[in-house]
């Protein structure tokens, strides 16, 4: 019945409309009186946060705050086959699509056709990322809201219609949940982006990010791997350790 519901058209326009609304309310001056209320039920860090509270303008500003770069060091930042964790986050990770199958996202049982649709207009190979292996960065309220790319790279395409990121050898895909009212990108088509560099934040409300690889090109870390084979979220934070890549040709066009 909750499926049923939740695809129902009647359902649909209810959400389009509370996330539509949810967007100048969070934005108004006058957000800024919950930001407190906000910190305090849900325990939020205010020691890496890198300006002073007094200085946001509004629940949004809060939301999609800005942390001391000190706070979230990138994990072997000259070395390229280190690929580092795009978002603070509970996650899980998938050496294949095949071991994946059980996923769901928003309902609907995962592939990878049908989280990013068509991507031949963006990889040279899409066939590649049919078993590739992903991660799934799932970020509640409390967290920082700002993602991050994994590796070095540079982005070959961008659909915003489920803001898909496309960079070499890379799917980085964004999902938004009910109460996210928008989801802002700061790269574009042809951007060259360092590994852990900022990409983008989601506005308010709990949301996901689903980084697909190409098949056979990263080896995850074996403590994230061990727990998500029992199906246990790990929390982790950006910029720590994923995983190790292989290098034949990570910035080649």
């Amino acid at each position: 019945l909750g499926r049923m519901i939740s695809h129902s058209q009647l359902f649909r326009n209810y959400l389009l409309r509370r996330t539509s609304a949810l967007g100048p309310e969070c934005n108004h001056p006058s957000s800024r009186a919950r930001i407190q209320d906000f910190i305090a039920s849900y325990g939020v860090d205010l020691a890496p946060v890198r300006k002073p509270l007094e200085d946001f303008t509004s629940l949004n500003d809060f939301f999609y705050r800005e942390l001391d770069p000190a706070s979230r060091p990138i994990a072997a930042p000259t070395d390229d086959t280190a690929a580092c964790q795009p978002a603070d986050c509970r996650l899980i990770v998938f050496p294949t699509v095949e071991q994946a199958t059980r996923l769901w996202i928003k309902g609907r049982q995962f592939s990878v056709q049908r989280l990013v649709g068509k991507t031949e207009s963006y990889l040279k190979n899409p066939e590649l990322y049919d078993n590739g292996a992903l991660t799934v960065s799932r970020l509640a309220p409390t967290d920082y809201h700002r993602f991050h790319s994994p590796l070095a790279g540079t982005v070959v395409g961008i659909t915003h219609d489920g803001a898909d990121v496309f960079t070499v050898k890379v799917i980085y895909v964004l999902i938004g949940a009910t109460d996210v009212a928008s989801i802002q990108l700061g790269v574009s088509q042809g951007s060259v982006v360092c590994k852990g560099q900022e990409l983008g934040y989601f506005a308010y409300g709990g949301s996901c990010v689903v980084v697909v690889f190409e098949e056979r090109s990263i080896i995850f870390d074996r403590d994230l791997e061990r727990q998500s084979k029992i199906g246990m979220e790990t929390l982790v934070k950006y910029g720590s350790s994923l995983g190790r890549v292989f290098t034949d040709s990570w910035m080649d066009q």
